[in-house]
């Protein structure tokens, strides 16, 4: 009888061991997983910043062309006689009864027709980590449920 016993306690304080040791395993696995969406979203973001000073920066110098080209304008306006304009039909282009795409819909139709993420990027005017985000948030969500 005490053997039995010996041999039940020493069952229970093994599976306790175990079921221990798999929790451990558990919550190592779930603060790795966390760090590796944190480290993901960092690089995402940065990637953003730096497209977004990258814009900027373009947008600054073709501002600066802009005005020198304006100010060059100024000098040379002339006056432009009107001319009467025909109203006649509205001009209003006809409604599509075809409901438009989403951007992240485009994206992931352009990517399953074997577009680059440059090419769609450049297709549909939005920015590269843009896409790159949409078609790698798609991808986690229906590979890893």
């Amino acid at each position: 009888m005490a053997i039995l016993l010996f041999i039940s306690l020493l069952a229970h304080l093994i599976t306790f061991v175990v079921i221990f040791n798999l929790a451990k395993q558990l919550q190592s696995i779930k603060n790795e997983q966390h760090n590796d969406l944190s480290e993901q979203l960092s690089g995402y973001l940065e990637a953003i910043r730096e497209e977004n000073r990258h814009l900027e920066a373009t947008l600054a110098d073709e501002k600066k062309q802009s005005n020198h080209t304006t100010k060059q304008g100024n000098n040379h306006i002339q006056t432009v006689e009107s001319t009467p304009i025909e109203t006649g039909k509205s001009q209003t282009p006809p409604i599509s009864q075809e409901p438009e795409m989403s951007l992240e819909a485009q994206v992931l139709h352009h990517y399953a027709k074997g577009m680059t993420v440059e090419e769609i990027a450049r297709e549909l005017d939005c920015g590269q980590t843009e896409a790159e985000l949409i078609i790698k948030f798609h991808r986690n969500a229906y590979n890893n449920p």
